[in-house]
């Protein structure tokens, strides 16, 4: 592995480095990578919710129609 996503080095991969400390100011939380199946859709069910309150908040699907 060359690098790890996130803020910090992982416990799992705790000689490799992070994106960020290799010069590149990118940090990603991705925390289905580590979910078992119902954990996992259970994380997208929420993000789903989350987005489509936000896409209707700002009016997204109006603003697309032109």
């Amino acid at each position: 592995m060359l690098a790890t996503w996130g803020e910090q080095r992982t416990q799992r991969f705790k000689d490799t480095p992070t994106l960020k400390e290799l010069g590149y100011n990118v940090v990603v939380d991705a925390p289905l990578l580590y979910l078992d199946g119902a954990d996992y859709e259970k994380y997208v069910a929420a993000v789903y919710k989350k987005e489509t309150a936000l896409i209707e908040r700002l009016k997204l699907r109006e603003l697309m129609k032109g």
